[in-house]
C-alpha cells in the first residue's frame, strides 16, 4: 500500500504501509530517518505518530510527546 497524506499544509510520502484494522481501515508506516518512529495513517489522510525512542521528545510545536503517546499530526 503507499499514497501520501497531509500534515500541516506538507504531504508526505509513506510506501510500504501494513493494514493493521480492517475496520478503521487503519495503515501503519515506520519514519523514513528513524525506524523506532512509527506513524499510524488512515484513509481519511490524518497521521498520528508513536515515539518509541525516547521517554520524551519535543514536537516541533513546542509540545512534549511521552514514550507512547499518541499525538495528533505528523513529526516525519
Amino acid at each position: 500500500m503507499s499514497g501520501q497524506f497531509s500534515c500541516r499544509g506538507k504531504h508526505h510520502i509513506w510506501l510500504n504501509a501494513e493494514k493493521v484494522d480492517d475496520v478503521a481501515n487503519t495503515y501503519i508506516v515506520r519514519g523514513k530517518h528513524n525506524q523506532g518512529n512509527i506513524i499510524y495513517v488512515t484513509l481519511g489522510g490524518q497521521g498520528w505518530i508513536v515515539d518509541d525512542s525516547a521517554e520524551k521528545k519535543r514536537c516541533h510545536d513546542g509540545r512534549y510527546v511521552k514514550r507512547h503517546a499518541i499525538y495528533p499530526g505528523c513529526q516525519c
